[in-house]
């Protein structure tokens, strides 16, 4: 119960440092938010069959998805990345951090 009340408030910490950084500039706080996050969730100790794989498919079809969204100009960054039809990194780790916290807490 505690590992996955821990797994939730660093899903949490994770989305408000990815978007507030990016907001004030600071766009690498989200993909290093999620270095520190997917290497707390993926030690053994707390880590459940599959986290690893569950992260990388959310990684890949959420920049599937948004990039071909930007792409497609339905959807705009305020902060893009080094391309504007490509998903910004603070975006992918937050699609990262949404496959860590999947079997755990949501």
């Amino acid at each position: 119960m505690i590992d996955r009340l821990a797994n939730f408030v660093l899903f949490l910490l994770h989305w408000f440092v990815a978007v507030i950084g990016t907001a004030n500039g600071h766009a690498w706080l989200g993909p290093a938010w999620l270095l520190l996050f997917a290497a707390w969730q993926l030690h053994p100790r707390h880590r459940a069959r599959g986290d690893a794989l569950l992260m990388a498919i959310a990684m890949a079809v959420g920049t599937a998805l948004d990039s071909t969204m930007a792409a497609t100009g339905l959807l705009a960054y305020a902060a893009p990345g080094p391309s504007t039809s490509l998903a910004p990194l603070w975006i992918i780790s937050l699609w990262g951090g949404g496959g860590l916290a999947l079997d755990q807490c949501l």
